[in-house]
């Protein structure tokens, strides 16, 4: 190891030693103190993600979505899989291909292999067929999810009845609100009922006052807690705002954002609110899910049918579904703003790792600390935190359309980013933490706190958030998102009947 004088006399360690002292001799003592808090704070940091594959990765990719691309061009193809002319033809859009670059890259090269193979077959248009449907779904995916910005969030709600998800969530399926191979709706689903005590008080303790009083308290304060199932409007088709949830959220928050720590943040949704507040809306949700699980968890080693029932599951098994505390953080206005304008993205990397306690040698002490929860009396609020970190986005600059498959020239579009910092004459979205005054960064790690019996729920949440905001920054912005022309060129397929068919919906 170096001595001190051998680090003092490196160059570059010369210059700050100059630099600082020309800054000690000048400075208060308000100063003097604001400058120790800074060298103090020494944030959590990762590795970050990747915004873009390495070089030949991205050229493999780039290669296989142009022949994608021409493959789909061909009026033979293209009249066998979509029923229209030639003349209808477009070619993919800028969101089309950030899509196509966010898919599982087994899945985009195993689709190229089969349709060279034959590209002429049934089983290669079907292969195509299915991805490229769900390709011209992201964009659409892209809007809803955008709808999260602040003033599409504050939309006004009615007050409803205090509720709450501490029961166990139905079966996604049938839902109550579907309708059965005759068009008739099916019925509503009753609420389980409520479980009551069967112990009785001490009769000396007990008067038809007190009893009055009681049970009308009682019903009040565990209204919250009788079903799991969200709310109803009265024509009970769409929701309406679930507050307590919110309060349970800034409670679970410390009534502060999760990143700056700045007190009375507003709540925000992960997904917005409106992405399923109406039945007409929950359903289009659960249609463009469907299947998409190679677009929003391509990191995953099971893209299974089970995983991709998980996501539509959580996302849009029921009205308003989204208002819930697994699906809200705490966030200072301008960051729910920014969020909504993909500046910024959240990839979840999982449960936080708890130390083991104490007497870690009783197995059950052990199994509690692995799940990664705190035992307690009250098993129902076992609390996690997820670690979250923390990535800036870029902002695009125009590229040649002749030049969006060529790997050098793709990458170079995206080489500023959000984040960074402003100079003299150009302003930059950028946050500091208050105890030192650091920038967040790229790679800086965050925790949020939820229900141990939830936490997949958010996990599932925040990583339709990183999908949803990666495409959104890679096509261009939102405002590239929220103008593309809808609806899109979509390739003509019945999804209720696809659902059907996979046991999802009741015939």
């Amino acid at each position: 190891m170096e001595s001190v004088a051998e680090f003092t006399r490196k160059p570059e360690v010369q210059d700050i030693l100059d630099d600082l002292r020309q800054f000690w001799d000048s400075a208060s003592g308000v100063e003097r103190q604001e400058f120790k808090r800074f060298i103090a704070d020494r944030p959590e940091w990762e590795s970050p993600h990747q915004f873009l594959p390495p070089l030949e990765e991205l050229q493999n990719r780039l290669d296989a979505i142009k022949f994608l691309e021409n493959w789909w061009k061909d009026p033979i193809n293209y009249a066998y899989s979509t029923g229209q002319t030639a003349d209808t033809w477009k070619p993919f859009t800028d969101t089309h291909i950030a899509a196509l670059l966010l898919v599982d890259n087994n899945t985009l090269q195993t689709t190229v292999q089969i349709i060279r193979a034959g590209p002429r077959t049934i089983l290669a248009s079907e292969v195509a067929r299915n991805l490229l449907v769900k390709m011209y779904r992201m964009p659409l995916l892209g809007k809803i999810f955008l709808a999260k910005g602040a003033a599409a969030e504050a939309k006004a709600a009615a007050e409803i009845p205090p509720i709450d998800d501490d029961q166990p969530s139905p079966p996604p399926i049938p839902h109550a609100l579907e309708v059965n191979a005759k068009g008739q709706r099916l019925p509503i689903r009753p609420p389980p009922p409520m479980e009551r005590s069967t112990e009785a008080s001490p009769p000396e303790k007990r008067s038809k006052k007190t009893d009055t009083t009681d049970t009308s308290n009682r019903r009040k304060e565990n209204r919250s807690d009788e079903t799991d199932h969200f709310p109803l409007a009265k024509n009970n088709i769409d929701a309406t705002r679930n507050r307590p949830q919110k309060r349970k959220r800034a409670d679970y928050d410390q009534q502060a954002c999760i990143f700056t720590k700045t007190l009375f943040a507003p709540i925000c949704h992960i997904v917005p609110f409106s992405a399923n507040e109406k039945e007409e809306g929950r359903k289009t949700l659960r249609d463009l899910l469907y299947g998409m699980i190679p677009f929003f968890d391509s990191d995953s080693s099971d893209p299974t049918t089970a995983r991709d029932m998980e996501f539509w599951s959580t996302l849009a098994s029921d009205t308003g579904i989204s208002d819930r505390r697994w699906n809200m953080i705490s966030a200072m206005a301008t960051l729910h703003d920014w969020w909504g304008r993909a500046i910024f993205a959240l990839k979840c990397l999982g449960l936080a790792e708890v130390p083991l306690p104490d007497d870690h040698d009783d197995p059950e002490n052990v199994e509690t600390a692995q799940e990664g929860g705190k035992a307690g009396a009250d098993e129902e609020e076992e609390m996690v935190e997820l670690k979250l970190q923390w990535h800036w986005m870029p902002q695009r600059a125009r590229i040649e359309c002749d030049k969006r498959f060529d790997a050098d020239s793709f990458a170079g579009m995206f080489k500023k980013f959000h984040g960074e910092v402003p100079s003299a004459t150009e302003g930059s979205c950028s946050v500091a933490r208050p105890l030192g005054g650091r920038r967040i960064k790229t790679g800086d790690i965050f925790y949020v706190s939820v229900p141990k019996k939830h936490w997949m729920k958010m996990k599932i949440a925040f990583d339709f958030q990183w999908a949803m905001i990666r495409l959104t920054a890679m096509a261009g912005g939102a405002d590239v998102i929220n103008n593309h022309p809808f609806p899109d060129h979509l390739v003509p397929v019945n999804l209720e009947e696809e659902l059907v068919n996979a046991g999802w919906l009741p015939e």
